[in-house]
C-alpha cells in the first residue's frame, strides 16, 4: 500500500521484479496507490499536491497515472489487468504475469 510512489521508475521496476519472482503462474499482484488523472486541470488537486511533495522529499519519487503504472508493470514483465477505484484516494491496481 502506497509503496511505489516513494521510488523512481528504475527502483519501482526492481521492486516489481522482486514481486514477480515470488509469484506463482496464476497469482495476482495487488498494488494500492493513488492514480493521477492525466489532466492536471481536472478534479485531482490533492493528487498533484502529493506529486510535488513526493518530488520535493525524494527527488525522483512521484505519483503516477494509469498509463505510468501500465508502463512500469510492463518494464517488470507484468501486465496491468484492471484498476479498482475505492472511496479513498487510493485505488487497487491488479497486475498479473504476462
Amino acid at each position: 500500500m502506497r509503496v511505489l510512489h516513494d521510488w523512481n521508475d528504475e527502483d519501482c521496476v526492481i521492486i516489481l521484479h522482486a514481486c514477480l519472482r515470488a509469484m506463482k503462474p496464476q497469482a495476482l499482484l495487488l498494488i494500492g496507490e493513488q492514480i493521477l488523472d492525466p489532466d492536471p486541470a481536472s478534479r485531482q488537486p490533492v493528487g498533484y499536491l502529493s506529486d510535488v511533495h513526493m518530488m520535493a522529499m525524494f527527488g525522483s519519487a512521484r505519483e503516477r497515472t494509469e498509463d505510468d503504472f501500465r508502463a512500469l508493470l510492463a518494464a517488470a514483465d507484468l501486465k496491468l489487468r484492471r484498476v479498482i477505484p475505492t472511496r479513498s484516494t487510493v485505488s487497487v491496481i491488479e497486475a498479473a504475469l504476462r
